[in-house]
């Protein structure tokens, strides 16, 4: 397995890994030329069997733009469909254990936790090069990377349009509110913005006493709505200049916010005028709470760290070079009470 966490067969050209390994580093440098990244995340870890892959340390844990896996935290799967832990957060919380009389058991605790299927899509794509293209390229340029760029792009759109379809609406978790004062209505020396985000806090609080483990979620709109409102600007002439997600989290209490920058559109994108609080624990497994979880099919996808494969293969008869790209998933709720929904959060 490459730098990039993607694979080549045996009997196959090795172009593939090094050209992976360009694609991954020309994804590190975008991201920290978005601000996604704000700092260096070290070496990626392989996740166990059935073990969630853990995420960087960084400030916007996000695939580019893209917040499914971020979310959804990614648990790798030896089958291509299986069950996983649905939880009863009221039983979890009101677990205790019980006084023990000398010679008899202890009192049976039922966790009421229920079991339901996950069953991984495969969905991939193919990108074919021809020789010509490929061999008359100017200096720097190279038809082969912008395949495996283009497709890696298409699978995380896919991963993510599966997810906003299904769960970023109303209906699905625990809390669904609707601002009574939309955000970019809120007047300057009003903390309503802040006030509706803890109010979400506390809430979740109730169900998962452990914020450490919460996420604030948006798109770029109701992100830039946020920071230019003057609650969350400070006093400071450098605040005043440059706020930040260190504000936010000083304000709402939570440590990690996912920003989605890609969309359908260049407008609202995939996540719209909404936002929301989830619980997402950075390293979680098949039988441990949070809002849902992402599945990935290591039969299909190998140990590919972001559960995306990707092959590059000589098609000679053709003249041509075959990019193929392909990821197999499932996104899933595991407790509903973990995720707080804010309907429309701006005009």
């Amino acid at each position: 397995m490459d730098a990039a966490g993607w694979f080549t067969k045996a009997g196959e050209s090795n172009l593939g890994s090094v050209v992976s390994q360009h694609v991954a580093a020309m994804a590190v440098v975008k991201a920290r030329e978005y601000g996604l990244i704000k700092s260096n995340p070290g070496p990626a870890a392989v996740a166990g069997p059935n073990r969630v892959v853990p995420q960087a340390n960084i400030s916007f844990v996000s695939d580019i733009g893209f917040v499914a896996g971020a979310v959804f935290p990614r648990v790798g799967h030896d089958q291509s469909s299986g069950q996983y832990a649905v939880w009863d957060l009221e039983t979890l919380r009101n677990a205790r254990l019980h006084p023990m009389a000398d010679g008899r058991p202890p009192v049976e605790l039922d966790d009421k936790v229920s079991f339901q299927r996950f069953d991984n899509k495969v969905d991939g794509g193919r990108r074919p090069v021809g020789r010509f293209t490929a061999a008359n390229q100017a200096l720097g340029l190279n038809s082969i990377m912008q395949a495996e760029g283009f497709l890696l792009r298409a699978a995380r759109a896919t991963i993510e349009e599966d997810w906003t379809d299904t769960y970023w609406k109303t209906g699905v978790w625990g809390t669904d509110v609707t601002p009574a004062t939309l955000w970019n209505a809120v007047p300057a020396g009003a903390d309503g913005i802040a006030a509706d985000i803890q109010r979400g806090v506390e809430v979740l609080v109730n169900s998962w006493p452990d914020t450490t483990d919460m996420v604030f979620v948006c798109g770029l709109p109701v992100w830039n709505t946020i920071m230019r409102h003057p609650y969350f600007r400070g006093q400071g002439a450098a605040e005043q200049a440059a706020p930040g997600v260190s504000r936010f989290r000083e304000i709402t209490g939570i440590p990690r916010v996912v920003i989605g920058r890609a969309g359908l559109d260049g407008t609202q994108g995939f996540l719209g005028k909404h936002a929301a609080i989830f619980v997402a624990p950075m390293d979680k497994g098949l039988n441990d709470p949070s809002a849902g979880m992402q599945t990935f099919w290591r039969g299909v996808n190998g140990d590919a760290m972001d559960g995306i494969a990707t092959r590059v293969m000589d098609d000679p008869l053709n003249f041509r070079t075959l990019v193929d790209t392909w990821v197999s998933y499932d996104n899933v709720i595991q407790s509903s009470a973990l995720g707080y929904f804010f309907n429309g959060a701006i005009a």
